[in-house]
């Protein structure tokens, strides 16, 4: 193998051509997972290279295999930048720093794989939706594309993951989305549905022994016509405790929402549903 070839990947400028495509596999991870595996694998190629680069300049290259190693491939490229007037230099040492370039590659690797993979945990994950609440829109199985990082000021009509919560232990579980819905309900809210079937909010406790009707001062009833695919049976009214939101689903003859498990709060949210990215035909921003 001529390493003075393959140490030529860490010259200026082929560093700089790596960069934007390890953020596009950076960013292609929040949707399918797998990826990290090839953006941790280009993160250890070029922090090999780097070691193998600075050996054939005349350098030791173990200070740019750490910054290499820790920093991944926009050090490698800044590294390439600074030395691309230094000489190469050819010898026997080049030889001996394959051991130090495959270490600092490994290191590079892991550093890439727990880094990326903490970091994409913050800002969004797949996971297949566990029921049809949200049918049609999201089938039972389908893979969605949840973020925590722009849930944000939480809003009614927004599509939501349920994590776990005590009060929901016995039915939910402990996975990491237990339910998914649609927020109807906002802290100090009452929420309930009529005999007919209408989904009432109100914003002060109504008064349980007379029918609900738009005429309830503090009462409106929300248009769910484009959404809702059956009809709502009686419940309530109950209430939304500060720091809890209200969810139920499209789909209500689905009871797997806040009619069951109560209110959810908002530390429980695993985050906002914004796609559906598998089965290929069900592919869509939601």
């Amino acid at each position: 193998m001529d390493l003075y070839r393959l140490a030529q990947g860490a010259r200026w400028p082929r560093p700089f051509a790596v960069v934007p495509v390890a953020l596009l596999v950076a960013i292609g991870c929040a949707v399918w997972r797998p990826l990290l595996l090839v953006f941790a694998a280009i993160w250890a190629v070029m922090a090999g290279l780097a070691v193998l680069d600075a050996r054939a300049r005349g350098r030791h290259g173990l200070v740019t295999g750490a910054l290499s190693a820790g920093l991944g491939p926009i050090m490698v490229a800044l590294i390439a930048r600074a030395t691309r007037h230094h000489v190469r230099k050819a010898g026997r040492r080049l030889r001996t720093a394959v051991p130090f370039a495959l270490l600092f590659a490994i290191a590079g690797g892991a550093v890439a794989y727990t880094f990326a993979n903490a970091v994409l945990d913050g800002i969004a994950f797949t996971y297949k939706a566990p029921s049809g609440a949200l049918a049609p829109r999201i089938q039972e199985g389908d893979r969605i594309v949840v973020s925590k990082a722009l849930l944000g000021r939480l809003s009614r009509g927004e599509l939501v993951a349920v994590g776990p919560f005590a009060e929901a232990e016995p039915l939910l579980g402990n996975d990491r989305v237990g339910a998914v819905g649609r927020i109807v309900g906002m802290p100090g809210e009452w929420i309930g549905a009529t005999e007919e079937g209408a989904l009432y909010v109100c914003t002060q406790v109504p008064n349980i022994l007379e029918p609900v009707t738009p005429d309830v001062p503090g009462c409106t009833f929300p248009d769910e016509t484009p959404y809702l695919t059956s009809k709502t049976a009686a419940f309530g009214p109950v209430e939304v405790p500060a720091g809890t939101v209200f969810v139920l689903s499209d789909d209500r003859e689905n009871l797997s929402d806040s009619r069951t498990y109560g209110p959810v709060p908002n530390g429980a949210l695993a985050g906002r549903i914004i796609a559906t990215v598998w089965p290929p035909g069900r592919i869509a921003v939601r």
